[in-house]
């Protein structure tokens, strides 16, 4: 029975390790969220006109200024950090993996000019592990466009 234990704990500590230390995959990770074909899983969510599951949002920012600002405030956020895409290529993908065993979920992001002033978002957010993520990207998706709502109504010299 202490073998058995021991071995179960040595796997649990082992597939933890691979998940957090699983190399990420530029080429499969960032994608372009514009035209990217949603898989079978429940585990993702998509904001982008059309064919989404909510919307792209509008923000009275130019397309630069919301690059920018959703790369500062995805970076601002707990355990992100930045895959690929500087903001100047109005498209990123991001990492930010789970508190306490440190899955990662990937945030694929593109600003699209909608005019001089104003910018659309859209998001895909995916797991990379796992069939069900429990509304966990949704609801961060849904937080982080609230959060630059936030910073838009405070700053309104970004939207001229």
């Amino acid at each position: 029975m202490k073998y058995l234990i021991l071995v179960l704990v040595a796997f649990a500590m082992f597939g933890l390790g691979y998940i957090r230390m699983a190399p990420d995959n530029i080429a499969l990770w960032h994608v372009d969220p514009q035209t990217v074909k949603r898989g079978p899983k429940p585990n993702q969510f998509l904001m982008r006109d059309g064919d989404g599951d909510a919307d792209s949002p509008v923000f009275e920012m130019a397309a630069g200024d919301l690059s920018q600002a959703f790369h500062d405030y995805a970076l601002s956020q707990p355990r992100v950090v930045r895959l690929s895409g500087p903001p100047e290529q109005l498209w990123m993908t991001f990492i930010q993996r789970s508190k306490w065993f440190g899955f990662p979920d990937y945030i694929s992001v593109r600003i699209v000019p909608v005019d001089a002033g104003r910018s659309a978002l859209i998001v895909y957010s995916r797991a990379r592990y796992g069939g069900s993520d429990l509304g966990v990207n949704q609801a961060r998706i849904n937080g982080w466009v609230e959060g630059l709502r936030r910073l838009e109504a405070a700053n309104p010299a970004a939207a001229q």
